[in-house]
């Protein structure tokens, strides 16, 4: 199953397409809660450009001030997980018809999905999730979570984890039937 994931992640392609995912879900779980401040930084005239983007890059760093330790390992850890998955998903579409790899790109997909509701700070628990408990009445459930929500983070990296074992155990396996199969059929 590693040697799979390795061999697939060799290719500059997979690592680049992983790296940048990875980065890209990390970066939009910083920032998106910040929006509202990037943008009144965006739009003062009195910063330079090259300050806009600094700061963007400063933002990045705010895992150690903003997330419980728990938080942060299960933030980094599904952003690279969600980046090995999405490589993983686009060897197995390049590979395989889509047809072929239609069953696993749609549980690889629900994964990523679940395990995303997981991700998020100690400030704003999860990004997802924290959204949408008030709209039920069961925000304050998560105060009662011995980790205050980053069970959630938690739950996300094994969701993920399971999806890119899944995914990868699929890959693994021949693209046509197997024979046995074939002859070990009763017949009528």
């Amino acid at each position: 199953m590693i040697r799979t994931i390795n061999n697939i992640l060799l290719h500059p392609a997979y690592i680049v397409t992983s790296l940048g995912v990875a980065f890209t879900a990390f970066a939009f779980v910083i920032w998106f809660p910040n929006l509202a401040f990037i943008s009144s930084v965006f739009e003062n005239t009195n910063v330079s450009w090259g300050d806009k983007i600094a700061f963007l890059f400063t933002l990045l760093g705010s895992t150690t001030t903003n997330f419980t330790p728990v938080s942060a390992f299960s933030t980094v850890l599904i952003a690279l997980l969600f980046g090995i998955q999405t490589a993983l998903t686009v060897y197995l579409l390049r590979e395989r018809s889509l047809v072929m790899a239609g069953k696993s790109v749609t549980a690889s997909a629900a994964g990523v999905g679940t395990g995303l509701l997981g991700i998020g700070c100690s400030a704003c628990g999860s990004l997802i999730l924290t959204a949408f408990l008030p709209v039920i009445g069961a925000s304050s459930v998560l105060a009662f979570l011995p980790l205050r929500g980053a069970e959630f983070g938690l739950l996300g990296v094994l969701i993920i984890a399971l999806s890119v074992f899944f995914t990868a155990r699929y890959i693994m396996r021949p693209a046509v039937c197997n024979p046995k199969s074939l002859t070990s059929r009763p017949t009528a």
